[in-house]
């Protein structure tokens, strides 16, 4: 059940409890009923018609002001991040609802502008009565509008959203996740990893090109992996871009006192400097490739060989097994001053203090019986000091890595965001495709945590299933989810501080 916190409460009291007079909102009812009055359903159809407007009624009467307090908070975001340029005189769907409704639309698992535009007609009698400015049901929505609406703004403006978007809960989301982690996290493991990495949207290869294997842009993701929330997106057209995106985002982020992670492909002298210039510290993945190919080499050497003979004493190793889902893991990580590395060969990093090797094993069960094993090996430098502390650091920011390629395998989900299937070209209408879906991203993970703690269950109900229980219940409720996620946050700093 949803309990409204203080600050909730107070907002309230200035905000109007009903977006429409009575009798105004009955002339909806009445117009909404001109238009989808089922003439030649059935007996059924119509018995269900006239419940639904009873319903819609009675919700209407029973709204709370905490509702419609939330419902201005997002409309406000959305204003004072989004810019239209049409003039006001002409405006029939304000950009702020319409965004809103497309959020609220993905939020339900409706993906494509034609499933927006039967959303929109189906919750038509809600969205009139919860969100002020809405369009009256004559005017009614067609895919060509929301097309127009997505391609109408910045994606650097959708991003600007997505940074500020319900941005409090992202600390009692992390609390949530570490309940749930199958791993205890040491309390002097305090750095966040912020991690950024690449996801082509295959359907979106732009018209007209020649190669056989036509390359769909790539959608430059910045994800706190310890939180598991998504903070910037940028889309690109070729793959050797991900890292100018990247550098171009991180002016408007604040990452400083983190640890920020890439592929190997990323792991460039350009990315490391630019962090350290933000006041962070790198984990970056060294392999042959990106022009690290003798840095890999030497920190072979030095721990397969120099480690072994005379450094021994030196490294500080620390291991971590995990069991379940019929294998064991076993991950063991060595450290070792970054001094060791030969002034000699050709490293193109500044600032290195701490060089990692990462081996993980991997054993697979058959009846509780050994099948296989399988052993990898990885090598990174770090800005951090060398040290005990750090190096337990560097192994949860590499076991929170991960998160991201989780995070993109969700938007790529069919089931759920099905991004793959984005067909557009535009680069405002992809850019703001990516944003859009991820904000809506951020705000599922939370609720599928917050259904795991209420339910006493480590493991979280799967994110069909929440867009499946959002597209059942009304509205209002869905945004008692969004108002409990935009303040609990604030509720809790408020109660530590008394």
């Amino acid at each position: 059940m949803f309990i409204a916190c203080e600050e909730l409460r107070n907002m309230a009291k200035s905000c109007r409890c009903r977006l429409h007079e009575s009798d105004d909102f009955d002339s909806i009812i009445e117009e909404y009923s001109r238009l989808y009055y089922p003439h030649t359903g059935t007996p059924t159809d119509k018995v269900h018609f006239e419940f639904k407007l009873k319903e819609a009624k009675a919700i209407y009467d029973a709204l709370s002001g905490e509702v419609t307090a939330t419902i201005s908070c997002c409309l406000k975001d959305i204003r004072e991040a989004l810019t239209d340029k049409r003039s006001e005189t002409k405006i029939i769907y304000p950009l702020d609802v319409m965004v809103i409704v497309i959020l609220l639309a993905r939020l339900c698992g409706n993906l494509t502008a034609e499933e927006v535009v039967v959303f929109y007609r189906k919750r038509n009698l809600e969205l009139q009565y919860l969100i002020p400015g809405m369009p009256r049901p004559r005017f009614r929505l067609s895919e060509s509008t929301v097309n127009c609406v997505m391609r109408m703004f910045s994606p650097d403006e959708i991003n600007l959203l997505l940074g500020n978007y319900f941005s409090a809960v992202k600390t009692a989301l992390c609390e949530m996740i570490k309940a749930g982690e199958q791993w205890e996290r040491p309390e002097l493991v305090d750095k966040e990893t912020i991690s950024f990495d690449g996801q082509e949207v295959v359907s979106s290869y732009r018209k007209g090109e020649s190669t056989r294997r036509k390359k769909g842009a790539v959608g430059v993701s910045v994800f706190n992996s310890t939180k598991k929330i998504a903070l910037a997106v940028k889309s690109v057209w070729e793959k050797n871009n991900e890292v100018p995106a990247f550098l171009s985002l991180l002016p408007n982020l604040d990452i400083r006192g983190t640890i920020v992670m890439s592929d190997a492909l990323n792991s460039l002298s350009e990315v490391s400097t630019a962090i350290l210039r933000h006041g962070a510290d790198y984990l970056l993945c060294i392999k042959d490739n990106g022009g690290n190919k003798e840095l890999r080499g030497h920190l072979e050497a030095i721990f397969n060989r120099e480690y072994a003979k005379k450094e021994k004493s030196e490294a500080i190793t620390c291991y971590l097994c995990e069991k379940g889902h019929g294998r064991i893991d076993e991950t063991r990580l060595e450290t070792l001053p970054a001094s060791l590395i030969d002034e000699r060969i050709e490293n193109p990093h500044q600032g290195i203090n701490t060089i990692v090797k990462y081996t993980k094993t991997r054993t697979y069960l058959i009846n509780g019986k050994i099948n296989k094993t399988t052993t990898s090996s990885r090598y990174y430098v770090c800005s951090l000091v060398f040290s005990g502390q750090n190096t337990d650091r560097i192994l949860y920011s590499l076991l929170d890595y991960w998160a991201i390629e989780q995070h993109h395998s969700r938007l790529d989900d069919p089931r759920v965001f099905n991004q793959d299937a984005t067909r557009s070209c535009n680069d405002n209408y992809l850019g703001n495709t990516l944003g859009i879906n991820k904000i809506a991203l951020n705000i599922l993970t939370w609720i599928r945590h917050k259904k795991a703690v209420e339910s006493g269950k480590k493991t979280p109900p799967t994110y069909k299933s929440i867009q499946n229980m959002l597209n059942t219940i009304p509205l209002t409720s869905v945004f008692e989810y969004l108002a409990a996620y935009y303040f609990e946050v604030n509720t809790q700093q408020s109660t530590s501080a008394d």
